[in-house]
């Protein structure tokens, strides 16, 4: 590593010292998280009379089996090209980052899409087990992890499709270069995430997310960009110097970085807090089922775009 890459590959103190506290604040865990992640909580149906507990069951592990099958598809048969986009005064040098095997799972949209496969997956087997009467055998870590992979995965899914409508899709647009926006890959992980999240949401079990246990989303913020900032050799040849598939993490635009990675944390409590609101909406709905599929049409149709 020549002198000039090493500088561009550490972060400037600001945002060193941002994520550094941002990660002490996530590290504090809510302390009622036992309280709430219990068998009860994942075996809870908004629709009793239309859900059985064996539905509930199938549904989710259904669903976690579609997307692992989708990360898995992605993972052997499917391959990207991004054309970095740094900005003016970066000091980093622009170039073509290809996204193949494993490493299609660095974008932040594909960790969004593991979490979701997990939470599915572990609430799938909750109800799974409470089904068969072996609720005890459960371990309480697992009702842990799965309530918080829902608090984590339920916004994100959101956020995801929010920004790809309404920031990506007219920037590629307006372009006018060609795109894959509206490939199955895409759809998936852009536009299904929302619709299970929300069909969980408003449809299935209704899981809760508590407003204060915003340090999760600041958890999982300062990890990414730690993970970012580590992997950024592993994207292209030496020759070109690290390199970032998102602008904003660039660690040369010296006070700007700390700027838009600490814009980045607010966008993530705020898709938390959004998420929430949602969720309190849904509260005061009432146990109308056509009330709730049309809830579900409206959300969803205001943050996906599939063309």
């Amino acid at each position: 590593m020549n002198e000039k890459n090493a500088y561009l590959s550490f972060p400037p103190w600001q945002a060193s010292f941002g994520v550094g506290a941002l990660l002490a604040l996530g590290l504090h865990l809510p302390q009622d998280l036992d309280d709430i992640a219990t068998v009860a909580t994942f075996c809870h149906r908004i629709f009793p009379e239309w859900v059985s507990l064996p539905a509930l069951a199938i549904i989710r592990l259904g669903i976690a089996c579609i997307i692992w099958g989708v990360a898995i598809y992605i993972i052997f048969f499917d391959k990207w090209t991004i054309d970095t986009t740094y900005r003016n005064n970066s000091k980093l040098q622009n170039t073509s980052i290809q996204m193949y095997g494993f490493r299609t799972l660095f974008p932040f949209t594909s960790w969004c899409w593991i979490m979701l496969g997990m939470k599915f997956s572990l609430s799938g087997y909750i109800t799974l087990l409470a089904c068969m009467g072996r609720q005890n055998q459960i371990p309480q870590w697992v009702l842990r992890m799965a309530l918080i992979l829902w608090e984590l995965s339920g916004p994100f899914a959101l956020l995801v499709s929010a920004v790809v409508r309404y920031a990506i899709w007219p920037v590629v647009l307006a372009s006018g270069k060609k795109h894959k926006l509206a490939c199955f890959r895409n759809q998936m992980q852009h536009n299904m995430n929302s619709v299970y999240v929300l069909t969980e949401m408003v449809l299935l079990g209704g899981l809760p997310l508590k407003v204060t246990h915003l340090s999760l989303p600041c958890l999982v913020g300062s990890i990414y960009i730690l993970f970012t900032w580590f992997n950024c050799y592993s994207y292209a040849d030496k020759q070109f110097g690290p390199q970032y598939i998102y602008w904003f993490m660039d660690p040369t635009l010296g006070k700007a970085s700390f700027i838009a990675l600490a814009s980045l944390v607010v966008v993530l409590v705020v898709s938390f807090l959004a998420f929430y609101f949602i969720e309190m909406i849904m509260e005061y709905a009432g146990k109308s089922l056509p009330a709730h599929i049309i809830f579900v049409i409206l959300v969803a149709n205001a943050v996906i775009k599939t063309n």
